[in-house]
């Protein structure tokens, strides 16, 4: 017999892993750091995509303490040893000091 003919669905829905409340793991955290911050993008812009993922928040700037991505949407910078700083509070802090000891170059994002 034909699966239409019998109501049945031709094919399953596909499930991935991340239905299950987590993010997958990895073992290069730098690209784990890139992906949970996708994932704060799309959660404020209120995307569907990670509803149901269980994911790190993003730190506030480590300088102003204010959250990164708040709307209007400001420039940020991630330093390697994994601190978050707006590019406006990255600036000044650099002209007064040094940001973190033995950090190579920020890595910038211009939205």
């Amino acid at each position: 017999m034909d699966s239409e003919q019998n109501n049945e669905p031709i094919s399953e829905p596909l499930k991935t892993p991340r239905e299950k409340n987590s993010t997958p793991s990895s073992d290069n955290p730098s690209l784990v750091r890139y992906r949970n911050l996708g994932y704060n993008i799309l959660k404020s812009l209120d995307d569907k995509a990670v509803r149901d993922i269980d994911f790190p928040e993003l730190e506030p700037c480590s300088e102003c303490n204010n959250d990164i991505l708040t709307f209007p949407l400001r420039e940020f910078t991630r330093l390697r040893c994994g601190h978050i700083f707006h590019r406006l509070c990255a600036e000044k802090k650099l002209m007064l000091t040094a940001i973190c000891k033995n950090n190579g170059p920020p890595n910038s994002f211009f939205l």
